[in-house]
């Protein structure tokens, strides 16, 4: 099952220097794909930007190590999930620790010109 997104009010920042920082709460259950969970940003019609995020951090409680591997566009990144010991998880349904885990990625978006 794909990742459950969302954006809570007040979570959206836009700067002066033509950037919108938005922080998203991310949900998962299913089975972790080999490679990487895929984030399709498209989801959230709050977030104005046709491109990728130029960054993106992520974070949660549990034991577990995130990265964010950006896509191609802004419905094709990757969040890779490792274990404590720097293993990536494996193509299998997610660990009980992953129940009601909420992942906060905070992404920042170049505005659209």
């Amino acid at each position: 099952m794909p990742a459950t997104l969302t954006l809570p009010d007040g979570n959206i920042f836009h700067g002066s220097r033509g950037y919108s920082e938005y922080v998203v709460f991310v949900a998962l259950s299913g089975t972790y794909p080999t490679g990487g969970e895929p984030i399709n940003f498209r989801l959230l019609p709050l977030i104005k930007a046709s491109r990728p995020p130029i960054v993106a951090i992520c974070g949660s409680y549990g034991g577990y190590l995130f990265e964010w591997v950006v896509g191609t566009t802004i419905a094709n990144g990757l969040l890779k999930i490792y274990t404590a010991a720097g293993t990536e998880l494996a193509n299998a349904g997610y660990p009980g620790a992953f129940a009601g885990l909420t992942i906060v990625l905070k992404a920042l978006f170049r505005k659209n010109v």
